[in-house]
């Protein structure tokens, strides 16, 4: 079911095509949107081109540009001048803007573009596709996109999912302007909106509506002009105090339809329970008893689980890491110690396997990292351990040998930030962990600043590669996705890139980290990502579950943005599957991608504000899915 109707109108403005861009241009461009499947209501007075269109989704209104609200207004209030060949409007009593593009800035073209809101509004009402929320988009919009498979998919990604309930999102290219400044708001365009597109649930639109016939009149009678549509919605923002669009930064391209991902992510334990507040079997969270250090506090964890060869029971560990430093509601930083700096220990735990709650804490040991420890910066420690293991090295008396991965600047041996890889130890004799064997990995980029968040990433045995010594892989970043391949000499490194490494999915383009990928026993790896909107008190991680399959490394699926406690800052960089059977047909896997994971349940290591780390263990996920067309 469809969640967002779009509307839009094309209307004859102009008795000569304006630019050289006749009805047909127009057309074509339409037709590009209407492709997507997605639904759509247009207003115009020209049904007649519309007449021989085969799509479904489309539904067509006539209307007069004289039977508009927008022109009757105008009337009402002595018509608008600078507008040859208009009858009853030429000579008026209001002006248009001084400056503007005379060709294409007419009256006509004022009228339409502020009577967008009331085609949306009248939509609203008709709702031919029965669904909660309505965008408004231009006829011709995608003239200014610039990867247009990209723009498609996401306008189909707010007609599937489902958007909060009450919101209006329009985008803009500029701050706020005074209301005093009254030449920004009457005699040239004012960008603080677009004008475009916009979108939000059918009461809140049905609220601008009402707005928008209250003091539309009232503008035009104080003064005594006919301004572009965003002026007046700009003027009508700062007038009344009430009317709040959330307003996103964006351009004349692309970023025009690039709302928020606040508006269309989903709580996990919605997804998992239902709405409601109480916490149900579903989805259950559990807050460790941490020992306290003074001056840090626990922050995000890294699991990873291994075969105890002389018992074959499973064994689960988690390195978690504790920093000196809070963030304060307004994003910045509050240091627990003089120097301001962040310091990172980190603390490893090995977990009962029945209610995966550790069953000792104890400091991991960087006494034989082997790499010379540099002072003097303003970063310390071994930053975002992930464990993983390269190979299958057998527990021996107690002593099981794992790796991790790790951005220091204090280890890097330069000025930025870079990886470090190394045996992560733990001796349940000796009642210790040890980092050992350590090295920096170089950047496969010339001049980067700052290396983060490389995942380890396994990769089919029966995969042939070029070179033997190649054992370790891990995903070094999204977009394009690149992977990396390192051998067994501190010196050698090369980068390996997928060949296809395009996706026509813009949330994937934002794409970072996050957890170790887990071979589910199917024929792909499931792991979660995270990406970031917003900045200082702001700032939102979201998260997204994708495949990777086993043999080609491309990557196939991603679900729906989704956050764990609350829209903030909450990262995860642990994530565990409790198999409680391996399903190995997965024939139907693209009709019901989350009927192949049913028979498991999820285990999240969270963090919030980088602080108040949680276990989260859920049932699976009722997310929806959705392919990623690679280009090659």
């Amino acid at each position: 079911m469809s969640q967002t109707t779009y509307v839009t109108s094309f209307m004859k403005i102009y008795n000569t095509p304006y630019n050289n861009r006749d009805d047909i241009y127009y057309l074509n461009k339409f037709n590009e949107i209407a492709n997507t499947g997605i639904c759509i209501c247009v207003y115009t007075d020209n049904v007649e081109l519309f007449s021989n269109f085969e799509h479904k989704n489309v539904k067509v209104f006539e209307i007069k540009l004289k039977d508009t609200w927008v022109y009757q207004t105008v009337q009402q209030n002595g018509g608008c001048g600078g507008c040859v060949g208009w009858e009853g409007v030429d000579g008026g009593q209001l002006s248009l803007p001084h400056i503007r593009n005379s060709e294409k800035d007419t009256a006509e073209y004022m009228i339409v573009m502020n009577s967008k809101i009331d085609f949306v509004k009248d939509a609203t009402d008709k709702n031919p596709f029965n669904t909660t929320h309505f965008a408004w988009i231009d006829f011709g919009i995608t003239y200014i996109f610039k990867k247009l498979a990209e723009c498609q998919e996401l306008l189909r990604l707010y007609d599937s999912l489902q958007l909060n309930a009450k919101f209006i999102s329009i985008p803009g290219c500029l701050g706020k302007k005074p209301i005093t400044d009254l030449n920004s708001y009457i005699n040239h365009v004012n960008w603080r909106f677009c004008g475009g597109f916009f979108i939000g649930d059918k009461e809140t639109i049905q609220q601008f509506h009402i707005l928008h016939r209250e003091f539309f009149p009232r503008f035009l009678k104080e003064h005594k002009t006919l301004v572009w549509e965003v002026n007046f919605w700009a003027w009508l923002e700062a007038v009344v105090i009430d009317w709040n669009p959330t307003w996103f930064q964006a351009d004349h391209n692309d970023s025009i339809i690039e709302i928020p991902t606040k508006f269309y992510a989903v709580s996990l334990k919605t997804s998992c329970c239902g709405d409601g507040d109480e916490e149900k079997e579903g989805y259950k969270r559990f807050t460790y008893n941490y020992p306290k250090i003074e001056n840090f506090v626990p922050s995000s964890a890294s699991h990873f689980s291994v075969i105890d060869n002389n018992t074959g029971f499973r064994k689960h560990f988690l390195n978690t890491r504790y920093v000196n430093y809070t963030i304060a509601p307004d994003g910045w930083y509050i240091y627990h110690n003089s120097e301001n700096k962040i310091i990172t220990r980190n603390m490893v735990s090995m977990l009962d396997p029945e209610t995966m709650i550790p069953l000792f804490y104890w400091e991991v040991n960087e006494d034989e990292v082997g790499i010379e420890r540099k002072n003097g910066g303003w970063i310390e420690g071994m930053e975002d351990i992930r464990i993983f293991q390269r190979e299958n090295t057998p527990t021996l008396k107690g002593v099981t040998r794992l790796d991790f991965i790790a951005t220091s600047l204090n280890y890097s041996n330069s000025n930025n930030n870079r990886m470090v890889i190394g045996n992560y130890e733990i001796d349940e004799n000796a009642g210790r962990c040890l980092l050992k064997n350590c090295r920096v990995l170089s950047t496969p980029y010339e001049n980067s600043g700052c290396e983060k968040n490389w995942i380890p990433i396994e990769k089919e045995k029966n995969t042939p590669d070029n070179d033997e010594k190649i054992k370790e892989y891990f995903i070094y970043k999204w977009s394009p996705l690149e992977i990396i391949s390192l051998t067994n000499s501190i010196e050698s490194h090369n980068k390996w890139t997928i060949d296809t490494v395009e996706t026509n999915s813009p949330v994937c383009k934002k794409f970072r980290g996050s957890t170790v990928f887990i071979n589910t026993g199917g024929n792909d790896f499931l792991g979660i990502v995270h990406f970031t909107e917003g900045c200082g008190g702001n700032k939102c991680y979201f998260h997204c579950f994708v495949t990777i399959n086993k043999k080609t490394m491309k990557p196939e699926r991603y679900s729906q943005p989704f956050y764990f406690e609350k829209k903030g800052i909450e990262y995860c960089i642990g994530f565990y599957i409790q198999p409680k059977e391996v399903i190995n047909n997965c024939e139907n896997i693209n009709n019901n991608y989350n009927t192949f994971y049913n028979k498991f349940k999820y285990y999240f290591w969270i963090s919030q504000m980088d602080k108040e780390p949680l276990m989260i263990v859920t049932d699976v996920p009722n997310l929806k899915w959705f392919l990623l067309n690679t280009v090659c």
